[in-house]
């Protein structure tokens, strides 16, 4: 590759006005398409590409993003109406919180035609035992990974051409292994998601959702028996026994920070009790997390709690986005209040907020836990792709894939649990990426 000056590259990246990708479909419009590789702004190498990528150039950010970038990824965000996980505020905490921690760097890959950006990836570069590997920036907060793809393009950019893509960016760079996606929908807007691919792995656990009424009460009924609402309504008469019981939706930022801070505190004590890794376990998380979903509330985010007299039992926060309503987080009080239940009629409460404000969509998000499963009508099944680029990245794809289904065997408890949950010790001694 050569090396070019930052002027230089502008010079040569100058686009001239033309049509708009709303109007002229995504495809290859220059004769020599650009790849460029900059770290902190200064562009360090520049080539071409080929390979049948129907863009016209294609930029590697490593480290910060330009600000004049930043903003056109912004614009992308605006037009191709993404999930709350893909946007770039979303992006930067997730840097913030867990990249820093693990000295890993952001990657910003940008595809332009037409003169727009038609397709973003937020990455992180990141090393295990001396093998480098992209990652997608937010794949321990996020429920959901992707790129933001414009709608225009999201028919003709497909697995192949990322592919491609992902290969080339990483011999660009010139230090990366391999590309490790997890967490990845099937679909973005009804199209297929282009990152996964044939060769893509089930994920170890799936995301539920379930479509709502235009009534409480229909949808109550349709979902609950009889007996089962009876049994509903009779812990719900345990619980007040101990008390007045209160549920809140939000609205003051600096209380609903507190309830989201509240509500991962139990999560981690949850999570700890049954072994599990804990995403939320440091102080610094928690905070970060409740500043984030506490100053959205009247842009976005949800926080809610059920009361017990002044205390709190159960508390949940989430996203509200293109007629869904999504749940990250929901937990309760471990104590002698949890037998009657109060995240079950927390979510109760939510469900009513979502039909009464016309949501056509409750996505309760990843996991596969019971009470998902019993309101929900809708499974998500999510990919992980993994794709080698040098022989030390087919080494540890191999790994992966070992790693991937020991977590399957183990989540659909098949009798070979206890000897995958031993295996995955070994794997995990061997410092695979999380």
């Amino acid at each position: 590759m050569m090396s070019i000056s930052s002027a230089a590259f502008d010079e040569q990246m100058t686009v001239a006005p033309g049509p708009s990708v709303t109007d002229q479909p995504c495809g290859r419009h220059k004769e020599v398409p650009v790849i460029t590789h900059s770290r902190d702004g200064v562009v360090v190498q520049a080539g071409t590409f080929g390979d049948g990528i129907p863009l016209d150039a294609i930029e590697i950010h490593e480290g910060a993003m330009p600000a004049e970038k930043a903003l056109l990824v912004q614009q992308l965000e605006t037009s191709s109406a993404p999930s709350a996980f893909q946007v770039s505020a979303w992006h930067e905490l997730c840097h913030r919180l867990e990249n820093e921690r693990l000295s890993a760097v952001p990657v910003h890959v940008i595809g332009f035609a037409s003169g727009r950006v038609v397709i973003y990836f937020s990455l992180t570069r990141q090393s295990v035992l001396g093998r480098c590997y992209l990652r997608w920036s937010s794949h321990q907060l996020s429920d959901y990974c992707m790129p933001v793809v414009h709608q225009s393009c999201s028919a003709v950019i497909n697995a192949d051409h990322v592919e491609k893509m992902l290969v080339k960016v990483c011999r660009v760079m010139g230090c990366i292994d391999f590309v490790y996606l997890k967490k990845q929908p099937l679909t973005i807007a009804d199209t297929d998601n282009p990152c996964n691919t044939p060769a893509s792995l089930p994920y170890h656990h799936g995301a539920y959702a379930s479509a709502l009424s235009d009534t409480w009460e229909h949808y109550y009924h349709a979902k609950r028996s009889a007996k089962t609402r009876r049994r509903i309504k009779e812990k719900y008469a345990a619980l007040r026994k101990h008390g007045e019981v209160t549920y809140r939706l939000l609205a003051c930022p600096r209380e609903a920070a507190t309830v989201v801070e509240r509500c991962l505190a139990m999560k981690s004590d949850q999570l700890k009790k049954l072994g599990f890794h804990d995403p939320f376990s440091t102080a610094e998380v928690r905070t970060a997390l409740a500043d984030y979903f506490g100053s959205r509330i009247a842009a976005g985010t949800w926080v809610a709690g059920l009361y017990l007299g002044q205390t709190l039992v159960a508390a949940a926060f989430g996203f509200r986005r293109n007629s869904v309503w999504f749940l990250y987080q929901l937990s309760m009080l471990d104590d002698e209040y949890a037998k009657h239940s109060p995240g079950n009629h927390l979510v109760m409460h939510l469900l009513q907020e979502a039909i009464s404000a016309g949501y056509k969509t409750f996505d309760f998000g990843l996991g596969d836990e019971s009470y998902k499963r019993d309101w929900c009508e809708v499974t998500t099944p999510l990919r992980t792709t993994i794709i080698p680029v040098t022989f030390a990245g087919h080494i540890s794809r191999t790994m992966l894939v070992a790693d991937a289904k020991l977590k399957s065997w183990m989540t659909h408890g098949t009798a070979l649990h206890a000897v995958a949950k031993r295996a995955q010790k070994l794997l995990r001694g061997l410092k695979i990426p999380a």
